[in-house]
């Protein structure tokens, strides 16, 4: 009996050990609602409207204000991934899982829009939404899938140079990808795959190398604050230029882009901040967060999302030229976040959670299978 309850006990304790703290787990959650204000901003027509009449009023500065952290959110999320990757082992089943779940939503979703009439049926339509590496270019979802695959060979990367050269091809990269970009005129780009694979190997050495000026409370939340003042400060700026100069500035111009040196700076304090907090295993948390990638491919999925959502439902350009703009803005938002974790907890409880239960149990069945 003694013997029993103390295997109980340790597999109580390695269950316990392998539950994720909460703190990466709740800043996903944020990082959501982040993309999903940014979404409200400029896919809605909000940020056109902003731009066309350069207008410097207080509620168009809180509106780009409020919608810049887009971006800096992808780079977070990047971070978050390759902190925990690059001492890992890739597993193609993760892949898969991530693959089948945007092909899942692409499909499901276009044939609601077709029969609504905002998707039309032709061969293009149809291959745009079943070859989901179509829009590698510019979408998110199907640029993370590439660049996942060359996880294992960064991971080799990491592990056979030293910390000087690791730390030397760091500053190479920030200052050809990031740096470069970020002077207006220089026309320096790195797609999708390329920038993620630079925050890979930036967030690796953070994690192989601990130093106690990034692992300290104090200093990486000073940073944080301070980049999070400048990020906005920024978008203030350009849009200031760009309503009392005749200069064309985008006020996202630091932000808008991943790669820009204040993205990329916010984004890393922005981690190594949450980091350093200590948020003991919530399971509501940790269970809302599974969603979060599906938050994403629902409420961005396609242009007729975009239309049908944010211009034609939600009607955001007409509540910001109203006195409702403030409530609208945050009732959206909330909204939108609950209703599209609400729908991928149902996927993922009644679709993938089953699906899952039934592939290991056939594998399990296929490995006891003897022949006689």
């Amino acid at each position: 009996m003694e013997l029993v309850s103390a295997a109980n006990e340790n597999s109580r304790i390695i269950i316990l050990k392998k539950k994720r703290t909460s703190n990466f787990e709740l800043l996903r959650i944020i990082l959501m609602i982040f993309i999903v204000t940014h979404h409200y901003i400029v896919n809605s027509g909000i940020f056109e409207q902003i731009t066309t009449f350069n207008s410097f009023e207080i509620k168009s500065i809180i509106a780009l204000c409020v919608g810049g952290y887009g971006k800096i959110a992808i780079n977070v999320f990047v971070l978050i991934t390759g902190y925990f990757m690059c001492k890992s082992e890739f597993r193609i089943s993760k892949w898969l899982k991530l693959y089948f779940e945007i092909l899942f939503y692409n499909i499901v979703i276009y044939l609601i829009f077709l029969g609504f009439g905002y998707e039309s049926y032709d061969v293009i339509s149809i291959f745009k939404n079943i070859f989901i590496f179509y829009d590698i270019r510019y979408g998110f979802s199907s640029a993370f899938l590439i660049f996942y695959l060359f996880v294992p060979f960064l991971n080799i990367l990491i592990n056979h140079i030293d910390k000087k050269k690791h730390l030397v091809l760091i500053i190479l990269l920030v200052l050809v990808f990031s740096l470069l970009p970020s002077i207006p005129k220089l026309n320096v780009t790195i797609g999708y795959v390329g920038w993620f694979m630079v925050l890979y190997i930036i967030v690796s050495f953070i994690r192989m190398y601990p130093n106690k000026i990034y692992d300290s409370n104090k200093i990486t939340g000073f940073f944080c604050l301070s980049m999070l003042i400048i990020s906005v400060l920024s978008i203030v700026a350009c849009y200031a230029v760009r309503c009392y100069s005749t200069i064309d500035l985008t006020p996202y111009f630091f932000v808008s882009d991943c790669n820009k040196i204040i993205g990329l700076m916010t984004a890393i304090a922005i981690f190594l901040f949450v980091k350093n907090i200590h948020i003991s295993y919530n399971l509501a948390v940790n269970t809302i967060a599974k969603t979060t990638f599906g938050v994403l491919l629902i409420h961005a999925n396609s242009s007729a999302m975009r239309q049908w959502l944010w211009r034609d439902f939600l009607n955001n350009v007409g509540f910001f030229k109203s006195n409702d703009f403030y409530w609208h803005c945050i009732t959206c938002v909330i909204s939108i976040y609950v209703i599209c974790v609400f729908i991928d907890l149902i996927r993922i409880y009644c679709i993938e959670t089953p699906l899952i239960k039934f592939i290991n149990k056939k594998k399990d069945n296929s490995n006891n299978h003897v022949d006689i």
